[in-house]
């Protein structure tokens, strides 16, 4: 199992309950394809750099740490690209 670490951006217009369902359910993918999450980080409400779908100027960043096999990488990718509420996301292989 390898370190990685992924970036994505929430929709800023949802409220707090459904951000933590939404990152309830990144938790989810994660842990049950084998991966183990060390750290989850709010980075906070940010400016876009360019407009999304012609009404997103802002998002909700999240940093998150994990460590997982290429089945957690598909899943999560998967997931990313099947929601809408997730405007953007990366996930790199972290340096050790």
């Amino acid at each position: 199992m390898r370190p990685y670490e992924s970036v994505f951006i929430l929709q800023s217009d949802l409220d707090d309950e459904a951000k933590e369902n939404m990152l309830e359910k990144i938790k989810d993918v994660i842990q049950k394809n084998g991966g183990e999450i060390s750290q989850l980080e709010n980075w906070g409400k940010k400016k876009l750099a360019y407009t999304i779908d012609k009404i997103h100027k802002e998002g909700d960043y999240y940093l998150i740490n994990f460590v997982g096999d290429s089945q957690v990488l598909s899943e999560l990718d998967h997931f990313f690209k099947m929601n809408n509420e997730i405007l953007r996301s990366l996930v790199v292989r972290a340096d050790q």
